[in-house]
């Protein structure tokens, strides 16, 4: 049996007269093991740039807002619902109803798919102006953030002051490299022989000037000690 697989991709048009693209394209492709074709397609207002999945859902990163798409076989794309409380919205990574935004900047936001009332939903930021360059999420609790300065840094959730929740930025390590690309895994096979990892999670980063590094989590005991 040939199982399908479906991606989903976006794009922009620019006009030599304007500063941004005020129209793109988001579309469905479906791979069936020979062929690959596009199953779905929709315009947007303004530039697809980022596209992950939400629930089920297609979420994508529209200029300024945070869309929710649905795709059904029988009625193509939908809109769900939107979040506009962007400058631009560049990067996102979602990990279960949770999703973590990377903006021009205004650094980084955490928003919660509310899956029954069709809606996003702010749940805190990080208030620092920061040129963000990736974002990703380690756990429910961490966040991840590289920067224009060729920053690392930490965000925690979530912290209440006034009536702000705040993601607390807690670390930074001044890489030196441009990092624009995150991906959970490894260099190397884990733990060949089963003895326990020091190591509970790693995630690669790629930067502009191609180097590619590894980032490893560590239980707050062990940092303390070393």
């Amino acid at each position: 049996a040939v199982v399908s697989t479906q991606s989903t991709g976006g794009t922009g048009y620019l006009n030599e007269d304007e500063s941004e693209p005020k129209m793109g394209r988001l579309l469905v492709f479906r791979w069936d093991g020979t062929n690959l074709r596009q199953v779905a397609g929709t315009e947007v207002m303004g530039a697809v740039n980022c596209v992950t999945e939400v629930c089920g859902k297609i979420l994508a990163g529209v200029n300024n807002k945070v869309t929710v798409f649905e795709f059904k076989e029988d009625e193509g794309l939908k809109v769900e619902c939107k979040y506009h409380n962007t400058l631009m919205a560049l990067y996102l990574r979602a990990r279960g109803r949770f999703i973590l935004v990377g903006d021009l900047l205004r650094s980084m936001a955490l928003l919660v798919y509310r899956q029954l009332e069709g809606r996003l939903e702010d749940i805190a930021k990080d208030y620092r102006a920061n040129w963000m360059t990736q974002v990703e999420i380690l756990d429910d609790e961490t966040f991840l953030g590289a920067e224009h300065c060729h920053n690392l840094f930490v965000c925690v959730k979530v912290v209440e002051e006034g009536d702000r929740k705040l993601l607390p930025f807690v670390g930074l390590y001044h890489l030196g490299e441009n990092v624009n690309v995150f991906r959970e895994g490894s260099l190397v096979l884990q733990n060949p022989s089963g003895a326990p990892s020091l190591v509970h999670k790693t995630v690669l980063y790629g930067s502009a000037n191609g180097a590619i590094g590894i980032i490893g989590c560590i239980e707050k005991d062990l940092f303390d000690l070393l």
